[in-house]
């Protein structure tokens, strides 16, 4: 809360430019990590075929329909 309140009273240029130079990197390194230990977990290929492997049983004419009705 501190750390937002000293970024928000710097201003634009001062406070949100300069945070924005370290924060959005430090994102993309914790993001990283996460991906990797997450593959690194015990039955992790099996969370990415399920959710990457499409089972065809589900896809019927009907599913198509609702979906297309969802876009709509």
């Amino acid at each position: 809360m501190i750390l937002t309140i000293w970024i928000v009273l710097g201003g634009v240029k001062n406070g949100i430019e300069k945070a924005r130079k370290w924060m959005i990197p430090l994102l993309f390194m914790f993001f990283i990590v996460l991906a990797v230990r997450s593959i690194t977990l015990d039955g992790a290929f099996e969370g990415i075929k399920f959710m990457f492997v499409p089972d065809w049983s589900y896809h019927t004419g009907k599913t198509f329909l609702l979906a297309m009705g969802q876009v709509l």
